[in-house]
């Protein structure tokens, strides 16, 4: 299954939706990772419990919860949407609208995961699952994320490694302050995603789309695209500036 998503240049993207046994297998490792992390606190419980069986039991709810929750909600952060069982099976959390997922919907979609544990084994969420368009769980419906399979290109492609061979706009400072001022987070993510799919568009589409993508920059950043630029090669300078340094 796919998730497309259509941006306000009427370019669509689409994004492969996770298998449910691709995100139980994950759910194992991150699983096995608390786990791991619970036992190695249990000396603590165990010292406290010494001194008082009522404390003892609140420390072990306290952190029980903690790691249940802050831990996917901590990686998820950290790892732009990946805790550590969805690295191995290369799957990403991202919003309905294609982006990055903010703090925010993190946390909702992570308190989220105690009603989809229910009544048991994650009822409640393999439910959603099945009977959701996008396959989601609800905690995903409530927080407007999805769950998608990693991209196979990854950001060492080509045109990303190319960039400081003809990157000339980064030596502008009056560009340089122009882009970094006016240039949003989403639309700075549209950009690199862009950039990632271009191989697979058509010659006529792909010089289409980085055409409108250069108008479109060149009027937002206030200034003319240098001549000596293509459309396309504009787009990968103001990229290059956006996130500092091929990657």
């Amino acid at each position: 299954m796919h998730y497309s998503v259509k941006t306000s240049e009427n370019i669509t993207f689409l994004y492969e939706l996770s298998g449910l046994a691709s995100r139980i297998i994950a759910l194992l490792v991150d699983t096995t990772v608390i786990i791991i992390l619970t036992i190695s606190l249990y000396r603590i419980f165990y010292f406290i419990k010494w001194i008082s069986s009522d404390i003892a039991n609140a420390f072990f709810i306290i952190v029980f919860f903690l790691l249940n929750t802050c831990y996917f909600i901590f990686f998820e952060w950290l790892m732009k949407g990946q805790s550590i069982g969805k690295k191995i099976m290369k799957l990403r959390v991202i919003s309905e609208k294609g982006l990055r997922p903010s703090i925010f919907q993190l946390i909702i979609r992570n308190l989220f995961r105690i009603m989809d544990q229910l009544p048991f084994g994650y009822l409640t969420a393999g439910v959603s699952y099945l009977l959701s368009n996008n396959s989601q769980r609800l905690g995903d419906m409530i927080a407007g994320t999805i769950v998608i399979k990693e991209p196979r290109k990854q950001l060492n492609i080509r045109a990303f490694r190319e960039w400081e061979s003809y990157n000339t706009l980064s030596q502008d400072k009056i560009y340089r302050n122009k882009i970094l001022r006016r240039i949003s987070i989403e639309e700075k993510e549209l950009l690199i995603d862009l950039l990632l799919r271009a191989d697979s568009l058509s010659p006529h589409m792909r010089l289409q789309i980085f055409s409108e993508f250069a108008d479109y920059f060149q009027k937002k950043i206030g200034l003319e695209r240098p001549e000596f630029l293509s459309p396309e090669k504009f787009i990968k300078n103001i990229t290059y500036i956006l996130i500092g340094k091929p990657i």
